[in-house]
């Protein structure tokens, strides 16, 4: 659904509306509907500015959408709303009351503009992080949408299709008419409450001030790790592994050590190795061609695609001391980036006795809500983040079409963050390794030669400046400020489809866009479905 302004302009806007934007973000709409954040209220009966969250409009009518993210409690006759610093305001009215009075101040608000004639109009309160156990007197039942309504934005919609209906029988009962309403004409009206948000563009060149490749806190774990002859290093996908792995393989060859740098992903093994002419970096496939007993130092990214007995002994037949007494770095991903082998537990457990270990917690790539998408999504641990997302949204869609429709929309995506000034360059497209060929055959009819396709590392030139159209797979390792990713049928019955779809979402720096074609949508609320049911699991 189409929101204004299309970027979060105030950047201390709570977590809660931040969250129930992504929903109606993602929500399906009909023809012309719309939704406004943060309606400034002039009109307020009793306050002297007041604010509306959200108004929703589409041809049903308007509805005032008042959030409250916190934790909320009724007690003796007083709510209390507690923020997720453990701040709580005390108010003598209830949000159906703020939500009721907004939704007036907003209508005196259009009528003094004479605004076209609103026959439904009505509010909702949303708690998108609390479940109500039982319904309040005050509050009819569909008018209430707690935790369980915000799992997805299917359920949102669902619920809020709800509370217009509620608001229907409602004006009908009254003799109010409940005409269609002209939502063109009313955003017309409502704009002028809003400045315009800035371009991805814009809000690109802010947040990558805050993305650090490599934060000076790593770059201390690493001075003060370096002392250990073996050094096991975890962590997500974002947390900085590469590029610690890289720094390490530099700082050991800076030595006059021969290293050796085996990276799994074999276009990201090319990229490292033009940049460390002094490293012999190599992919799996490649590392077994390697002389025996040739290295002082191996470092190993990507770790977890060789972690099982026949990695171990590739990497201990290269150490001129061996695995147990040589020099060696592993970096990996246990939890979620075996794309392509099965980690054997044993391997695994040899690898951290005879090491000193270490997980990196903090992510240096994705934004917050890049990072809480997807821990909510795939309930991965991806560090926590602590770069400033300037109001930029992951976005979610179901674009009720088969496969070509979610590739032509990943592709539209495109087309629109180029158009406001994004370079092709930070952009790229994933899909499943099935569907790479039309989704290139779309990109190049609609961009033109501002795409390349990157399958192999002889692509890597063409794509530096170029959208790249990729797989998860084949891009594990690199990252673009900009991701679009398109879930097919194809990708969703692919085996271990949900570490695919992790990594997918894992590589954007800033933007995320993920667009579900008829078939991958069931798979795609399952996954989310599941991340729920454990974290209330966790919370009980």
């Amino acid at each position: 659904m189409r929101i204004l302004p299309t970027t979060v302009l105030n950047p201390n806007t709570p977590d809660g509306e931040r969250y129930v934007r992504s929903l109606l973000a993602a929500a399906p709409a009909s023809p012309g509907a719309f939704v406004t954040h943060s309606v400034n209220l002039p009109e307020h009966a009793y306050k002297r500015y007041g604010e509306a969250d959200f108004v929703l409009v589409d041809r049903r009518g308007l509805l005032v959408i008042e959030v409250k993210g916190g934790i909320v409690r009724h007690s003796g006759g007083v709510w209390s709303f507690e923020n997720g610093r453990g701040q709580a305001r005390r108010r003598s009215e209830g949000p159906h009351r703020q939500a009721e009075s907004g939704m007036q101040a907003l209508l005196r608000t259009l009528a003094r503009a004479d605004a076209p004639p609103i026959g439904i109009f009505g509010w909702v309160v949303v708690t998108p992080f609390t479940f109500w156990a039982a319904p309040h007197p005050e509050i009819p039942v569909p008018l209430l949408l707690d935790r369980s309504a915000c799992t997805s934005p299917f359920s949102f919609t669902e619920a809020l299709d709800r509370a217009f209906q509620w608001w229907r029988d409602r004006a009908v009962a009254s003799g109010r008419a409940t005409h269609p309403l002209d939502s063109a004409a009313l955003e017309r009206h409502l704009l002028p409450e809003f400045q315009y948000a800035p371009a991805p563009a814009r809000c690109a060149e802010a947040v990558e001030g805050d993305v650090v490749r490599l934060t000076e806190r790593q770059a201390e774990i690493l001075e003060g790790l370096s002392g250990n002859t073996r050094l096991l290093v975890e962590g997500g996908a974002g947390t900085g592994k590469t590029l610690l792995a890289a720094a390490s393989a530099r700082q050991a060859a800076a030595s006059g050590s021969s290293v050796g740098l085996i990276v799994a992903a074999p276009v990201l093994a090319a990229y490292l190795a033009a940049e460390m002419p002094r490293v012999t970096v190599v992919d799996p496939a490649t590392m077994r061609y390697l002389p025996a007993r040739s290295l002082d130092v191996l470092v190993v990214d990507e770790g977890q695609e060789l972690a099982n007995s026949e990695g171990l002994h590739q990497a201990g037949r290269l150490l001129r001391k061996g695995l147990d007494a040589g020099c060696w770095r592993w970096f990996m991903d246990p939890a979620n980036q075996a794309l392509h082998s099965t980690i054997e537990q044993g391997s695994l457990a040899r690898l951290r006795a005879m090491s000193a270990y270490y997980r990196l917690t903090r992510n240096v790539r994705s934004t917050r809500n890049i990072v809480n998408f997807v821990r909510g999504t795939v309930g991965a641990d991806v560090g926590i983040s602590d770069i400033d997302p300037r109001g930029v949204l992951p976005h979610i869609e179901h674009v009720l079409g088969p496969a070509a429709a979610a590739l032509e929309a990943a592709v539209r995506r495109a087309r629109e963050w180029i158009d406001t000034g994004v370079a092709p360059g930070d952009i790229a497209l994933l899909a499943a390794e099935q569907d790479v060929t039309s989704l290139l055959e779309l990109a190049r009819r609609n961009l033109g030669d501002d795409v390349a396709l990157l399958a192999a590392p002889a692509a890597l030139d063409a794509a530096r400046t170029r959208a790249a159209v990729s797989d998860p797979s084949t891009f594990r390792g690199m990252e673009r400020a900009w991701v679009a990713v398109a879930c097919t049928p194809s990708f969703a019955e692919q085996p271990r489809s949900e570490r695919f779809l992790y990594v997918a979402m894992t590589r954007p720096r800033i933007g995320l866009a993920v667009f579900l074609a008829d078939g991958a949508d069931a798979w795609f609320k399952g996954l989310q479905a599941e991340q729920e049911s454990r974290a209330q699991e966790t919370t009980q």
